[in-house]
């Protein structure tokens, strides 16, 4: 690769060499000037400064007609070319094609990756079979680090509020369920709210200490629970529920999509919380990035919700930080 010195070259203004580029088409600094919407004395002023700073008159006058010296001859091409590149490079759209691209794509994830990425990777493996996925877990805390920085390069969850600078598309709302066996939990009208109060639990929980963050918002409504595991994943949580007698609580779309394996019962939770709605996140700067938003669309429909694009704005429901 051609070294730069971007210390010398910062004083060289771009605008010089258009100038230089307008002058050699048109022998003229009248129509160069009128080609360039410039008035001919910022023209005449740009021929000043290229001649002070390439040592050489460059452009002679032959009655109304400038003709070009021999060194600003050898420069015409070089000069036209930079500057077609340059234009190129500026004017270019950018473009993705999933099917031939081997792109490895960042993903973050509050918890909800069991949602996800199952349906992902069912609608991308023909249509995109050279794509890679890396997803993560990432708390709330650092999600925008990670997505300012570019090591994450879209994330979902249910976040903090986040500054304007993220687009967001709320995928789904979340409601709570509850899982148990029911060869081990004797309860064959299901689960109400007093066999709930007085039932052993276990709670998906990433922080530190065995509640988690849907345990403390049910504390922090006056339920006094008997939480006697905490684990780190949801598919933890219902296999100690699938033979111990626990009552699980959480979201209704993974219990709909994984209890049954496990041989559980589900219901909806007798608790009532105000949870947010998972959202997908990602920095506006990649907005217009192709391949961005070809996996926005991709995340979207696998989640089965129309894409509308809005402001990153604070939520009304309580913000949870899993």
């Amino acid at each position: 690769m051609t070294h730069i010195d971007h210390f010398n070259l910062r004083s060289f203004d771009l605008n010089l060499l258009i100038a230089f580029d307008a002058l050699m088409k048109d022998r003229s600094v009248t129509k160069a000037a009128i080609r360039l919407k410039v008035q001919q004395p910022a023209l005449s002023h740009h021929l000043a400064s290229l001649r002070l700073l390439l040592d050489d008159e460059l452009f002679v006058r032959v009655g109304n007609y400038m003709q070009p010296t021999a060194k600003a001859e050898a420069l015409a091409d070089g000069v036209a070319q930079m500057l077609a590149g340059a234009q190129a490079l500026i004017l270019a759209r950018t473009s993705f094609d999933p099917a031939s691209s081997d792109r490895v794509f960042q993903l973050g994830f509050s918890c909800e990756e069991l949602l996800i990425l199952p349906d992902l990777a069912e609608r991308v493996q023909d249509r995109a079979p050279g794509l890679r996925f890396m997803a993560r877990r990432v708390g709330g805390s650092t999600v925008g680090e990670e997505l300012d920085t570019g090591r994450l390069d879209m994330a979902v969850g249910c976040y903090p509020p986040a500054a304007s600078r993220y687009g967001h598309v709320t995928l789904f709302e979340q409601q709570l369920a509850c899982c148990y066996n029911p060869a081990l939990f004797d309860a064959p009208r299901g689960i109400d709210l007093d066999a709930y109060n007085a039932g052993r639990h276990v709670f998906v929980s990433q922080q530190d200490d065995l509640q988690g963050c849907i345990g403390s918002m049910l504390t922090g409504l006056g339920h006094r629970l008997d939480i006697v595991l905490g684990v780190p994943e949801y598919l933890t949580a219902l296999a100690a529920a699938a033979t111990a007698p626990l009552l699980v609580t959480i979201p209704m779309q993974i219990a709909r999509r994984y209890a049954s394996v496990f041989g559980l019962h589900t219901q909806r939770a007798p608790v009532a919380l105000d949870l947010p709605p998972v959202s997908l996140i990602w920095p506006k700067r990649s907005q217009a990035d192709p391949a961005i938003h070809w996996l926005r669309e991709e995340i979207i429909a696998a989640c089965g919700v129309a894409n509308t694009v809005v402001p990153f704005e604070r939520p009304t429901a309580l913000a949870l930080s899993m």
